[in-house]
């Protein structure tokens, strides 16, 4: 299912559960938000998202503790889940979606080479239903030039928003 094809599921399912959403995004530098806001309507639902490529910019506009990334580093669990955090009560939106990773070409390591991305969804209690976890986080591995490696990553969180929406 194409980008596109996606955020018009995510945005209209939105619309009908009044179900709000914000982002924080690192290595995908706004992709997601840019796929999302293509959709008309999607301001009844979308409320933002914070680009914050650097570590000084996911503590100062996320809350970020500097602490989780001097131990585990801005490409990691603990990161990505206090980036979602961060932009849930930054914008006191339903559904916080958050992506940190190494797109490359240069960056990676053998611990982290270049494309591990990690995602986290963070959802707010009022919504919790059926089951919904209150934080989904997961880590995956993809390949490819540092564009095919961001086009991956936020097909993959748009794929978890809405599978996480729908179960809503």
């Amino acid at each position: 299912m194409t980008g596109t094809l996606l955020a018009k599921k995510i945005i209209t399912r939105c619309i009908q559960k009044k179900i709000t959403l914000c982002g924080a995004e690192s290595c995908t530098g706004g992709l997601v938000s840019s796929i999302l806001t293509k959709i008309p309507g999607c301001s009844q639902v979308f409320k933002g998202s914070i680009v914050s490529y650097a570590n000084a910019a996911k503590i100062a506009l996320l809350g970020v503790p500097e602490t989780i990334l001097e131990h585990y580093g801005a490409v990691s669990e603990h990161c990505a889940e206090a980036m979602a955090l961060g932009a849930a009560e930054k914008f006191n939106a339903d559904i916080a979606f958050a992506v940190t990773g190494i797109a490359g070409p240069e960056g990676g390591s053998s611990a982290k080479p270049v494309g591990t991305v990690w995602f986290s969804l963070y959802v707010q209690h009022h919504i919790l239903t059926q089951g919904i976890p209150r934080k989904k986080t997961w880590k995956c591995q993809f390949t490819g030039s540092r564009l095919a490696i961001q086009k991956q990553s936020a097909l993959e969180l748009l794929q978890a928003l809405l599978i996480i929406i729908s179960d809503e």
